[in-house]
């Protein structure tokens, strides 16, 4: 058994590149010695676990998902990541916190018990987004707060940065050790405390205990898990598809292209084979092949909770059997508080004003022709359909063409037409 494993803590906002650093140090890692890598998600659906997935068998990778280490340093924390380093037996243990997380609190955690002594707490490296700081966006106070206590400074993404505006950059920062890169390329010699060894003789029987949680299970190939998470820091969205389902990627495309994220993670079996991409505030998604083969991902990460647009197209009156769809939207309210569902209904009829008392919060967009109901299907996410008497159901055609989701009677039109 080794102690005093060294241990780096390589912290940064989201998107600065913490993932691809990684990536470049596990090429590097000395033949003779393993390496472990935790690594700490925002959202509940792991991704930089695959992100990082290779064939080499001196790399363990570990996940402590839902939120910062700091914040989670109960029960999974203490058992992730005293189940990786009795896993590995590792030289080396590389810890990335998330980009919404608190660095300092971490550092502190780790240099108390009872990881002191089994792990020797090196200098941190921050990983800062260098074009991010030349366009004059502030850092989050939690990194802010860690600046002065890196080892290194690693500017990334410094590609095309003139010596003018990297030293304006340099005289904003504290004076540490800076290192001007891009893609998060850095030689392994640079790395704070690389030079320090872990010590033979030790015993990692006193570290917290437990089993790896049990992963969800499909209930159908062809359905997603899907897991949401609201915090003070933002709110997530992830999705887990069974490996077998496979995605068309321009159509992954125009379906994110629309949405508000602060950070997309990704990894999908694709038309085009394995790949994984991993993009910033609307950003195009670059493309990489990947080696992960366990299941199709994807985590968005929002400022706020999204609203999920529940659509329905038709004539307001009787026969269209409104009042199950009036009844069905208040207990989704019911059963999801956390989420925020918002009604919409594109049409006009005898039961429009009635339908309004029952649902204030509904949008009533009234009758809607060409482009403009286009548009409104273009902007839901499902697509509900009570009728039981529609003999052609045109309303259900054009949703599934629009790419929604359905949720109709298994007759009528809609029986004809959803397989």
């Amino acid at each position: 058994m080794l102690n005093n494993i060294p241990t780096h803590l390589i912290a940064g906002p989201l998107g600065a590149g913490k993932t691809s650093l990684i990536r470049h140090l596990l090429a590097q890692r000395p033949a003779h010695e393993r390496w472990a890598v935790l690594i700490n998600e925002f959202g509940l659906v792991g991704l930089d676990a695959a992100l990082l997935t290779t064939d080499d068998d001196g790399v363990a990778l570990g996940e402590v998902a839902g939120g910062c280490l700091c914040c989670v340093n109960g029960v999974p924390f203490q058992v992730g990541l005293g189940r990786l380093l009795r896993k590995a037996k590792p030289h080396r243990l590389l810890i990335e916190p998330s980009g919404l997380g608190h660095p300092l609190q971490l550092l502190e955690q780790l240099s108390a018990a009872p990881w002191a002594g089994v792990l020797a707490v090196q200098e941190p490296l921050l990983v800062l987004d260098a074009q991010a700081l030349a366009a004059g966006e502030a850092l989050p106070e939690s990194q802010q707060a860690t600046l002065g206590h890196a080892g290194l400074l690693l500017l990334n993404k410094a590609e095309g940065l003139d010596d003018a505006t990297q030293a304006r950059i340099q005289a904003q920062l504290p004076p540490r050790p800076p290192y001007w890169t891009r893609q998060g390329a850095l030689p392994l010699a640079e790395l704070p405390g690389f030079s320090a060894h872990a010590d033979s003789g030790g015993t990692l029987d006193n570290l917290p205990t437990g089993s790896a949680p049990l992963p969800q299970l499909w209930r159908s190939p062809r359905e997603p898990i899907c897991q949401v998470q609201q915090q003070a820091e933002g709110w997530s969205i992830g999705w887990r598809w069974h490996p077998s389902q496979q995605f068309e990627l321009l159509r992954v495309q125009q379906w994110l292209s629309d949405l508000p994220w602060r950070r997309a993670k990704l990894v999908l079996h694709s038309n085009a084979g394995w790949l994984s991409a991993n993009a910033l505030n609307g950003q195009a998604l670059h493309w990489q092949n990947s080696e992960w083969r366990k299941d199709s991902r994807l985590e968005l990460i929002f400022s706020e909770a999204q609203d999920i647009a529940i659509l329905h197209v038709g004539r307001l009156a009787a026969e269209k059997n409104l009042a199950l769809l009036s009844k069905s939207f208040q207990a989704l309210q019911q059963a999801h508080p956390q989420r925020r569902l918002k009604l919409i209904l594109v049409g006009d009829g005898p039961q429009r004003a009635s339908l309004q008392q029952q649902l204030p919060e509904a949008v009533f967009c009234g009758l809607q022709r060409g482009e403009e109901l286009a548009a409104h299907y273009a902007s839901g996410d499902l697509f509900v359909f009570p009728s039981l008497s529609e003999t052609f159901g045109n309303v259900v055609l054009e949703a599934l063409a629009s790419g929604l989701g359905v949720v109709a009677f298994d007759q009528a039109a809609a029986a004809q037409h959803i397989r």
